[in-house]
C-alpha cells in the first residue's frame, strides 16, 4: 500500500491557531509509523490530547499506545 503522510505537528499549529478540531484517520498508520509503531503521532512528536478525534481500524486500541 503506498500513501502520503502530513506534517502533523504543523496541521497541530494550524490547529490550535485557529481553534479549530482534528480529525486523524489512524487506520493504516499504526504498526506503521513511529519508532514504536504508535502512529502518526509518534512519529511526528505530537501529544495524542492535541487530536480531537482519532479513528481508523486499529484507532480502538490507540489508548495502549499513546
Amino acid at each position: 500500500m503506498e500513501g502520503e503522510a502530513c506534517c502533523l505537528s504543523r496541521i497541530v499549529e494550524v490547529k490550535k491557531k485557529y481553534g479549530v478540531y482534528l480529525y486523524l484517520d489512524e487506520a493504516h498508520s499504526i504498526g506503521a509509523l513511529g519508532k514504536h509503531g504508535r502512529g502518526a503521532c509518534e512519529h511526528w512528536g505530537v501529544d495524542p490530547a492535541d487530536v480531537d478525534v482519532m479513528m481508523g481500524e486499529s484507532a480502538g486500541i490507540c489508548d495502549l499506545f499513546c
